[in-house]
């Protein structure tokens, strides 16, 4: 007995089941045997099935690759067609919006960029974000049909207002129908002011942007290159302390070494080592007490009593 039941109350639809949705329609849609079909039922029963089949098959693999044995949510065409309905016409108004943004786009604006204004536009006049992007982005924009569709629809309307600019032209009309013909002219405007603010407020946000950055840039490599001089030097201090720290332990080893029991090379090598010593130790306290600056010890006690050089800090 199979366990793919069609229960009463289906759980919410997950974006992957919108993506494939949209999917399952393009490709039923497209169809050149029966796409143009007029039967809504016969259309849609065709897409039910060739969704639930991907589902199958899809959760199948999924379950083969984590070890599981979950089972996919079998979809009616009723609850397939009213979540089609409710995905359709924002993506036909984000769809406008992206178009607008597309013929009016500034010089130098990016996809990325146009998508981007597109759904600002899309929020401030819709009151929300557009929650289908990625069915539009991944699926429905790489459709030729869908593009053909808005093209269609776009000659309509250019059609419908050339005809009622006609009629206005020559009709004359009563307070109410003016009324009501400024109404419609009005809210176009606001569309219209509503779309160049939008890319006004855009292109001064990438302009205040970009003299952050140049600025931002800059006075990060100046830190950037302060830090690294100091930890250069922080690191140079390092070295000469335990340069410092060890041979003066090995000078105290050597000059605390009894050589009663050694044989004769060994005496003659420690008693060179004892007289280098001795003799480094009059250079430097002759150095230090005469010099005029402060010298840094951990530097001085080279056998030289130089300073770092600028090749040795870099």
């Amino acid at each position: 007995m199979s366990s793919n039941k069609i229960v009463s109350q289906e759980p919410d639809f997950l974006p992957h089941e919108d993506k494939q949705l949209c999917s399952s329609w393009l490709i039923k849609t497209e169809c050149p045997i029966r796409g143009s079909e007029k039967n809504d039922l016969t259309h849609w029963k065709r897409i039910t099935e060739h969704y639930n089949s991907e589902r199958q098959n899809a959760v199948k693999k999924l379950n083969e690759k984590m070890g599981r044995d979950d089972q996919p949510v079998i979809r009616t065409h009723t609850s397939l067609k009213m979540r089609w309905d409710t995905i359709h016409p924002l993506v036909s108004t984000f769809c406008g919006h992206y178009q607008r943004v597309l013929n009016d786009k500034q010089s130098g604006f990016t996809p990325e960029k146009i998508v981007t204004v597109a759904k600002l536009i899309y929020h401030e006049l819709e009151g929300h974000e557009f929650p289908y992007y990625d069915c539009w982005k991944e699926v429905l924009s790489r459709s030729q049909i869908w593009k053909v569709v808005k093209e269609e629809k776009k000659k309509k309307v250019a059609k419908a207002e050339n005809a009622v600019k006609r009629k206005v032209s020559y009709d004359v009309v009563d307070d109410n129908e003016l009324s009501s013909k400024r109404l419609i002219g009005v809210k176009k405007a606001k569309k219209e002011e509503a779309y160049s603010r939008m890319l006004k407020k855009e292109r001064e946000m990438d302009l205040e942007l970009f003299e952050k950055q140049s600025q931002s840039n800059l006075e990060q490599r100046l830190q950037l290159m302060r830090e690294c001089r100091a930890m250069k030097m922080e690191r140079l201090d390092r070295e000469w302390e335990l340069f410092y720290i060890e041979r003066e332990q090995h000078d105290k080893e050597v000059l605390e070494k009894d050589l009663t029991g050694l044989n004769d090379d060994a005496r003659t090598y420690y008693e060179y080592l004892r007289e280098e010593i001795l003799q480094r130790m009059k250079e430097n306290i002759s150095k230090a007490s005469g010099a005029n600056t402060k010298v840094n010890p951990l530097l001085s006690s080279r056998t030289d009593g130089s300073k770092a050089t600028e090749e040795e800090i870099n």
